[in-house]
Parts: C-alpha cells; sequence; structure tokens
C-alpha cells in the first residue's frame, strides 16, 4: 500500500524542498546571507552523511531531481566557485572511500559493470589527452570534462544501495521532489503569464536565470515557457507513475493520488515546451505497446491503458488551459501547442545550424575526435545570438545540443561504442528483469526516454542523466538482493490483470 502523505521520506522531503527555495532565493539576493546559508547547509550535509552513510543517496539524488546545473546556492572559495552540487558530490565520494576503506569491502570489483567503469575513466584521459594534443584551452578542457567526472563515483553508490529500505526511502524522496517542481513550474508559469500588475517578478527571473535554475521564456504576450533542465526528472516520474498506474492494483484514493501526480507532471512537461522531453515521453509509450504484447495482455487491457494516458492528457491541457483563462487572456493556446508541434523555432534552427559544422568536423576525425572542449564556429539566427555587437550571430561554443554526435566528435567513434555498448547491456540486462516487475518496467522504459531524450538534448555527459544511469546500473546488478524487496513491497510489485 502506499502512504505517501504518512510517509516521513516523502512529506519532510516537500517541506524541505519549499523551506529551501525560499533560503536560496533571499540568498542569491543578500551576499552576507548566501554565505552563512551554504555554511549551515555543508555543515548539516557532512552531519547526516556522517551519521548515516545512506544520506550520500538520498542527498546526492535530491539535489539532482531539483537543481538542475546544480547552482542553487554556490560561494567563491579562494576564487573557486563551490557550488552546492561539487561540494556534495566532494563529500560523497570522500565518505565513501572512507567507508569503503573502513568496512574493507569493495562489492563493486564484483560487478558485471566494472569494466565499464574503468574503460569509461580509460575514455576520459584519451579525450583530456586528445585535447591538450590539439592545444585546447586547458581552463575550457576541466569546464567541460567537469560533467562526466560524476560517473566516478559509481563505484561509491553501488556499495551504498544495498538495502531494499534505500531504494524504498529513495522512491518517496523522487515523488516529493518530482511533485514539488511541478507545482513550481505550474505556479511560475501562472504568475509570468497572467501579468500582475502589482507584483514584480524581476528578482524571480534574475533568481533562476543566474544560479541557471532553468529558462523564462517570452512566447507571446500571455504564454511564457518554463523550462528547468531537471525537469527531466518531471518526465521520468510521470513514466514511473504510468506504468504504477496501469500494472498495480490500487485503491481508490491510490488512484486518484496518482491521476492527479501525473496531470500535474505532464503539465509541467507540457508547459516546458521541451519537445525533447515529449518526445521521450512517446518513445517510453511505444516501447511500452510491444512489451504488454510480449506478455501476452489482452488487446483491450492495452486499449484501456492508452485511454488512460489520452484522458491525463486532455486533463493537463484542460488544466493549462484554466490557469491561462483565469482571470482572463485573450491567448490562444490550442494555435500555440500546434505551431510548437508542427513549426520549427530558434532553437530548432540553430540545432540545424549547428549540424553542418559538426558532421564536417566528425568526418575529419571519426576515429579519436578532436578531444574535450573542442570548438565549432557557426552562424545562428537564433534572436538571443543576434544583436549590434553581433550582426552575424556568430557563435563559437564547445557544449552541443547533439548530445550522441557530441560524443562520437569529442571522444572518437570509441566514446560514442562505449556509451552505445554500455545503453545495450543495461537495456538487454533489463528485459530480463522486466516480467510482471513495475519497477523494472519503468527503469527500462525512462531509460529509454533518456537515450531518446539526449539525442537533442544532451542529458548523458551531465550529473542529471548520468546519476540515472548510476541508479538503474546498482539496482538491475543487485537485483537478488532487491528480489525480497519487490515481493514484500507492493510498491515495487505488480500483478498480471
Amino acid at each position: 500500500m502506499f502512504n505517501f502523505l504518512k510517509n516521513k521520506y516523502f512529506s519532510v522531503t516537500f517541506l524541505s524542498l519549499v523551506i529551501l527555495d525560499v533560503i536560496f532565493f533571499f540568498a542569491h539576493e543578500f551576499e552576507i546571507f548566501n554565505s552563512i546559508a551554504f555554511l549551515l547547509l555543508a555543515i548539516l550535509i557532512i552531519y547526516l552523511i556522517s551519521r548515516d552513510i545512506k544520506w550520500i543517496i538520498y542527498i546526492s539524488f535530491l539535489e539532482l531531481f531539483v537543481g538542475s546545473f546544480g547552482r542553487l546556492i554556490s560561494i567563491d572559495l579562494f576564487d573557486f566557485p563551490l557550488s552546492i552540487r561539487i561540494f556534495i558530490f566532494a563529500v560523497s565520494f570522500i565518505a565513501g572511500i572512507i567507508y569503503i576503506v573502513k568496512n574493507k569491502k569493495f562489492d563493486f570489483r564484483k560487478s558485471s559493470y566494472r569494466w565499464f567503469h574503468v574503460f569509461y575513466i580509460l575514455t576520459l584521459i584519451l579525450g583530456i589527452i586528445i585535447a591538450i594534443v590539439n592545444k585546447t584551452n586547458i581552463p575550457n578542457i576541466f569546464l567541460d570534462i567537469n560533467n562526466f567526472i560524476f560517473f566516478l563515483i559509481l563505484p561509491i553508490y553501488y556499495q551504498i544501495i544495498k538495502d531494499k529500505n534505500v531504494l524504498k526511502n529513495l522512491f518517496y524522496i523522487f515523488i516529493s521532489a518530482t511533485l514539488f517542481l511541478s507545482l513550481k513550474t505550474i505556479i511560475i508559469f501562472y504568475l509570468f503569464s497572467q501579468h500582475f500588475s502589482c507584483l514584480d517578478f524581476t528578482m524571480l527571473y534574475k533568481w533562476i536565470r543566474d544560479t541557471r535554475l532553468g529558462e523564462i521564456t517570452k512566447m507571446n504576450d500571455h504564454f511564457y515557457r518554463i523550462f528547468f533542465q531537471s525537469q527531466i526528472y518531471i518526465m521520468i516520474a510521470f513514466i514511473i507513475n504510468f506504468t504504477i498506474l496501469i500494472f498495480q492494483k490500487l485503491n481508490k484514493n491510490e488512484k486518484i493520488f496518482f491521476y492527479t501526480l501525473l496531470i500535474l507532471n505532464l503539465s509541467a512537461i507540457i508547459i516546458s515546451f521541451s519537445r525533447s522531453f515529449w518526445l521521450g515521453i512517446f518513445s517510453a509509450l511505444f516501447v511500452l505497446f510491444f512489451i504488454l504484447i510480449f506478455q501476452k495482455e489482452k488487446f483491450i487491457n492495452i486499449v484501456k491503458y492508452y485511454l488512460k494516458f489520452l484522458i491525463i492528457t486532455i486533463s493537463s491541457l484542460i488544466f493549462i488551459f484554466i490557469l491561462l483563462k483565469t482571470p482572463n487572456t485573450n491567448i490562444n493556446f490550442a494555435n500555440m501547442l500546434s505551431g510548437r508541434v508542427s513549426e520549427s523555432d530558434a532553437s530548432t534552427n540553430s540545432r540545424m545550424e549547428l549540424l553542418h559544422p559538426m558532421l564536417s568536423d566528425i568526418k575529419n576525425s571519426p576515429i579519436l575526435g578532436y578531444g574535450f572542449a573542442h570548438e565549432i564556429t557557426y552562424f545562428s539566427k537564433d534572436p538571443r545570438n543576434l544583436n549590434d555587437l553581433n550582426p552575424n550571430g556568430q557563435v563559437t561554443t564547445y557544449s552541443f545540443e547533439w548530445g550522441w554526435l557530441s560524443f562520437w566528435l569529442k571522444i572518437g567513434i570509441f566514446g560514442l561504442l562505449f556509451y552505445i555498448i554500455l545503453s545495450l547491456k543495461i537495456i538487454r540486462d533489463s528485459v530480463k528483469l522486466i516480467n510482471n516487475n513495475v519497477m523494472f518496467i519503468s527503469l527500462l522504459l525512462s531509460f529509454i526516454s533518456i537515450l531518446v531524450t539526449h539525442i537533442f538534448s544532451p542529458y548523458l555527459d551531465h550529473p542529471l542523466g548520468l546519476g540515472f544511469v548510476m541508479l538503474i546500473i546498482s539496482i538491475i546488478d543487485k537485483y537478488k538482493i532487491f528480489a525480497d524487496f519487490t515481493r514484500c513491497h507492493s510498491e515495487f510489485d505488480s500483478e498480471s490483470h
């Protein structure tokens, strides 16, 4: 049985995120308050991890669920910008190493993924060497590789995720955090779209922009796109919640709760106006159809499942429409939505303008690539790049939207093949375990959605995507440990129907 409202991890997580958001907002406005808040939060993190090593999992993943680029709060430490994510990573890594040494056990050496981790490290080293040989700017190399380093903590996560209660608690934290982020997206969307004359949202906009929490983009006079990078986890939450809804036997109250969650999750995804997220959800639904066929589900039941998705989608669109019309706007939401689906926009054009020079450079060095922080110059018609100082829209960058091509460009064919083979192994191992198991069905669908999303919006070279990859590897590889978990806890135990 699900007991969200009575579960302390769910309720404490939600309340903590509300309080922390207020703290982070004021920390952004007042430098002294920022330093004090960061110090107190750092002390709390160290205390919790020293008290129980499992807090490494809870804290680091909670920050990923809502933190986007990891700069919710940061300080300058000897001219080094220390963000809360870097601090959590450093403390977790050190505490994890101490824990492994102290207990004289290193479980990851028995993992079927251990050689992937070794090859990953070698690939990073090769990418750095090639970049140096190509005389790439050293600081840029560090900045580019910074996100990839996050994957090095996998053995520590693997060591800690061995108690069935760790996953159960993390599940409640995850649902609470994604509910919070969904509501935050919806509330910000409503405030900006309604133009309340008595309120000034300049500070709110600057806070979100400066901390790189997300982007608020004006689409027209009464519609603002609210995009947070961490919304990738709202997409995952929608897939997991929908999988539970259709596979798990729920009572009336639980069904109402999950329908509410799904409507809020999908509303936030629609408001994000991220076609990459939309495509990720549809790819998961597409694969789900074949899973249902493979499991010999009755056709009438399959139709019912997808009708549920249709009902949730319509409910989400109606909810957004009500938000736009209350108290009153003249926006034609249907035209905006259909336009987003069918028409190209500045960001899409910018991607296409980047594609040719990327393919050209890959063709020139397909085997070894160019190393990390390789820069490409192209001309963009994106209004954000066109101004009086840059009338031609010239852009030089080493951050690329095309995720899979970025691997090939920077770390060569070996790096690309590494990610492809690792992804195929995760999919294969998940498929072996999905037989009537909600947890593995939802994890497989979520992973596939990330693979698809990564085509246009890079996540597998970022802690947001790598964090989920490390989580699914740890769960898959330790399935025997969690076998009792899936039998004993209805949250992750499905029954055929």
